[in-house]
């Protein structure tokens, strides 16, 4: 009886430690996948002053310089991106990247 007892119990404990650790394929998987940065800067091409306040989108996402000019998009996959900046009084702009590693991408606007 004592040996059943005991047996019982070392089935649970590790049927209990198996699940306590279940693989996640998931988190795995996305943990695998590396992410980048993209930063820069926006400037006025004819007075080239930093433009606060433009409008940056990348895959439908709508991201804006802060007040310096500058931006920051964090945790992209790598590959090709199509950015596209727009402002007020400003011809919009489309640049075409492939983002390999953690890039600065300055954009000059032009008046219209």
């Amino acid at each position: 009886m004592k040996k059943t007892v005991l047996f019982i119990i070392a089935i649970l404990a590790i049927s209990w430690s198996v699940n306590a650790n279940p693989k996640n394929e998931k988190a795995e998987v996305e943990s695998a996948v590396e992410t980048v940065n993209l930063t820069g800067s926006i400037f006025d091409s004819k007075y080239d002053e930093t433009l606060p306040g433009v409008s940056i989108t990348i895959e439908g996402k709508k991201y804006y310089s802060d007040l310096s000019g500058s931006f920051s998009i964090p945790n992209l996959k790598k590959g090709k991106y199509s950015v596209t900046v727009d402002f007020i009084s400003y011809q919009p702009q489309t640049v075409e990247i492939d983002l390999i590693e953690n890039e600065n991408l300055n954009i000059e606007l032009k008046q219209q």
